[in-house]
């Protein structure tokens, strides 16, 4: 039988977590180390993700597809796997801000999705 929506949620942010989040490039200046609060905000704004669209899909009585939600929230699936990216160096505040930020976006993307 096939997978359901939130069986196949569940597969892609796995994939985000194997690729962008557990894989490191310790020759590369953003990803030689990650500090504490970088890992933590990484992993904020997956689950963020995955509660939000695991909502949608279950609220809208699988209306809202994982398929709908890629097509939709393409940028957002960017950013997620993007978030590694952001180099310690440039400190904390700076990284912290940009996560907050993201985890915002979020909140604001299904929402619109949702109306």
């Amino acid at each position: 039988s096939a997978l359901g929506e939130v069986d196949k949620l569940t597969l892609e942010v796995a994939k985000i977590i194997k690729d962008d989040f557990l894989q490191q490039n310790g020759y590369s200046e953003y990803d030689r180390f990650c500090p504490f609060y970088k890992t933590v905000w990484m992993l904020k704004n997956l689950i963020k993700f995955y509660d939000m669209a695991t909502h949608a899909i279950e609220a809208s009585g699988n209306q809202i597809t994982v398929s709908k939600i890629k097509h939709e929230l393409s940028d957002m699936f960017y950013k997620l796997s993007s978030m590694k990216f952001e180099n310690p160096i440039e400190g904390q505040k700076i990284i912290e801000e940009r996560y907050e930020k993201l985890n915002k976006e979020i909140e604001e993307e299904f929402r619109s999705l949702m109306e």
